[in-house]
């Protein structure tokens, strides 16, 4: 996210929409725990400010380190309630155009996506996602995908008899591309047509992600009889130290032969064994194999997810979590 530029402000000195800092962390995070969503990473944030310099409301520009090309991934805006004299929808909107005016083409390859926290007990939330349809449409936002997000506990299952699992190193290279490429053919995860119809390119994008911070392992399934039959790469995810399944694919070969469920559950396992304190990923609400094979893995649903584009423009990426175990 870039900091250029001044400031959008609404009003005569009202609110300041701006990059957080570092020192906003805290605030951030106390306003996501409220609404029941992820703490924030300040680098890649703009805060909604009040006069006396205290956050109204965030937004979180993301990008998938891996699982394809590089596109902006907006989270919808989260704001205070009762945020100011403006009203929850003029201050998303604030923070929505000033995001847009920095993430690259504006609409044009940016995609937003809105989770849908389960209600906050007690007297009512503090704090909410708000990106209602109505204020999305006015904006030229339609609904593309509808996924769902699931965490698991971090429980582990014993791996596979006969199963090996091995990791990226540059030898490895042609099986892993080969893998990649052949597991978008007949998806069901409506994210995958877009890679679908420049897998090389987008591939070529996951590679260089392989060396970025955010990653975490990257490994393939083998089968002594049927050789490579699938892979798995897991990220970092925000500031909380989770971990996240970036991408999941079987060939379509291999599928409905559980191998999506033992890479589900080798994710796990690296994950638990390494520290990280969850492990989540996101799947097509209506992928019912790939839902199943998580399920089974021990995933449970956490958030509804929905994932809006620029009108017209719904062949534009999502963020990762594309799969289609078998």
């Amino acid at each position: 996210m870039s900091a250029a530029g001044a400031p959008a402000t609404a009003g005569p000195g009202t609110v300041t929409v701006g990059p957080a800092t570092a020192a906003d962390r805290p605030a951030l995070a106390e306003l996501a725990r409220a609404a029941g969503v992820p703490a924030p990473a300040p680098e890649r944030t703009w805060a909604a400010r009040g006069p006396a310099g205290g956050i109204l409301g965030f937004l979180t520009e993301r990008r998938a380190p891996g699982g394809g090309r590089d596109r902006p991934l907006l989270e919808a805006p989260v704001v205070h309630l009762p945020a100011t004299a403006l009203g929850p929808d003029r201050l998303a909107l604030l923070l929505l155009r000033r995001a847009l005016g920095t993430a690259e083409g504006a609409h044009s390859g940016v995609a937003l996506a809105r989770r849908e926290p389960a209600p906050a007990a007690g007297a009512g939330p503090r704090a909410r996602v708000h990106a209602p349809d109505r204020l999305l449409a006015q904006e030229g936002w339609e609904p593309w995908l509808h996924r769902l997000e699931l965490h698991h506990p971090l429980t582990l299952a014993a791996p596979p008899a006969g199963m090996r699992f091995a990791s990226f190193r540059p030898s490895r290279e042609p099986t892993f591309a080969g893998l990649y490429r052949a597991s978008f053919r007949g998806s069901l995860d409506r994210a995958a047509a877009a890679v679908a119809a420049d897998p090389d390119a987008d591939w070529a994008a996951l590679r260089r992600g392989a060396g970025r911070e955010a990653w975490r392992s990257w490994f393939c399934l083998e089968d002594p009889v049927r050789g490579a039959v699938g892979l798995c790469c897991l990220t970092a995810t925000g500031t909380s130290g989770g971990w996240c399944v970036q991408y999941l694919g079987v060939v379509p070969s291999a599928r409905g032969r559980g191998y999506g469920r033992w890479l589900a559950e080798e994710a796990v396992r690296r994950a638990a064994t390494q520290g990280a304190p969850e492990l989540t990923l996101e799947v097509d609400r209506e992928n019912t194999p790939a839902l199943g094979a998580y399920r089974a893995a021990g995933f449970a649903i956490r958030h509804p997810v929905t994932v809006f584009a620029a009108r017209g423009r719904a062949g534009v990426p999502a963020r990762g979590g594309r799969d289609e175990p078998g």
